[in-house]
């Protein structure tokens, strides 16, 4: 099992005593959320298709960033754009103002298989007692599952995230050896009505290096 974990504070928290339950507008239906809110100087990106909003963690080494479509594109417009290309292009056209700021607490958690992901990728032979070859580890074993389960927190004070990723190997002649560890990674983009993406500034100036999709079935954060 391989594992990825995030706790960060808020460079500025939240108030909890400004936080108001209102209508989040999901893709799926309006829903009742508890919505952060504050007005302060912020960095704010534009184009044609979405505004972001940056909102740094304590240290200024990590930052959120929020995308919210334009009123003339949809979610998977925006979702369709992801990449470093993209991001390039957002991260051309910044400038900071005074940024009124309405954003839903919520915590998730979603379970994956990778398997069909890993195939597409290339690796169904792996999942295959006839056609994978792991001879370097140990002869006639496959992967017989590969899944991964992740957590995400966002609150007045920060956000916390975590990420578990297993392989398991099977054998068509004798009992299944230890689970075989990942070295895959995977980071967090929340997808609901908006996007979020957390960056580390220091290392990737437009790269979203691991990424999770989730969708408006997996918010929990609803009154």
């Amino acid at each position: 099992v391989d594992t990825v974990y995030l706790k960060a504070k808020w460079e500025k928290p939240f108030d909890a005593s400004d936080t108001e339950y209102g209508t989040f507008h999901a893709p799926s239906g309006a829903v009742r959320a508890s919505f952060m809110r504050d007005t302060r100087d912020a960095e704010i990106l534009d184009a044609p298709e979405c505004s972001a909003l940056r909102l740094p963690y304590d240290g200024q080494t990590i930052e959120m960033l929020v995308i919210l479509p334009s009123p003339s594109n949809t979610l998977a417009d925006v979702e369709a754009l992801l990449g470093g290309p993209f991001f390039d292009r957002l991260a051309a056209s910044p400038w900071r103002g005074t940024a009124s700021i309405r954003l839903p607490k919520f915590e998730f958690d979603s379970t994956h298989d990778l398997e069909p992901m890993l195939s597409s990728m290339g690796m169904a032979s792996a999942f295959s007692a006839s056609d994978a070859d792991f001879s370097g580890i140990a002869p006639q074993i496959y992967l017989s599952k590969a899944m991964q389960k992740a957590n995400v927190t966002v609150d007045e004070e920060g956000t916390e995230a975590a990420a578990a990723t297993a392989e398991l190997l099977s054998s068509s002649c004798f009992s299944p050896p230890q689970p075989l560890r990942s070295s895959a990674h995977t980071d967090i983009i929340i997808i609901i009505l908006f996007f979020i993406f957390i960056f580390d500034t220091l290392l990737f100036v437009s790269f979203c290096l691991y990424i999770i999709t989730y969708y408006p079935e997996d918010f929990k954060g609803c009154a």
